[in-house]
């Protein structure tokens, strides 16, 4: 029983951790808030408080049970929303900037949407329009997922530039192989 009392001592104190940790930092949730998160967090805490009633007696609660649990957040809260804002504008200049972007822009009108799927193209023209749009909505959850993983994603714009001269190289020798058989 001893044991028992003690993990849930434990729990209680982990779940109040990882509030304030994400209170102040954030989470990376691709797809939802951090203040979503938080009041997630903050039902686990009431429900480890719970627990606790269920297995001490009143007097024997332990002193974190005493702590307040945090009040209900707004949904939309984000940690660090400027810093947030200005990652995205700054990956966004990035993938803006890569020096062979109008080359992958100009693919997108003579290649099938297989090759563009294939090559990678579509997701990097993709990226940067969808990076674009949370910017210009002030959607700091897509700005976070977007922007995560900038470098990793640049290695795609490259290995997408890659893929097109393959394309095109492959295109420049089947005119060779026709101009030779023509003659």
């Amino acid at each position: 029983m001893e044991k028992e009392k003690l993990k849930l001592i434990e729990i209680l104190e982990e779940r109040f951790q990882h509030y304030h940790e994400v209170l102040e930092n954030g989470c990376n949730d691709p797809l939802w808030a951090d203040g979503v998160n938080l009041n997630l967090i903050r039902n686990h805490i009431i429900i480890a408080k719970r627990n606790i009633e269920e297995v001490f007696s009143a007097e024997d609660y332990p002193d974190v049970y005493y702590r307040m649990t945090p009040e209900k957040i707004n949904d939309d809260y984000m940690a660090k929303s400027d810093e947030i804002r200005e990652k995205a504008k700054e990956v966004l200049d990035m993938f803006n900037s890569y020096f062979y972007l109008d080359e992958l822009k100009s693919a997108s009108y003579y290649l099938d949407k297989n090759q563009l799927l294939e090559t990678g193209i579509g997701s990097a023209l993709c990226l940067i329009k969808y990076l674009d749009e949370a910017i210009k909505e002030d959607d700091l959850v897509g700005m976070r997922r977007l922007a995560k993983n900038s470098v990793h994603k640049m290695k795609d714009f490259e290995k997408a530039y890659e893929n097109l001269r393959e394309i095109n190289m492959e295109e420049e020798r089947q005119i060779s192989l026709f101009e030779i058989m023509m003659m």
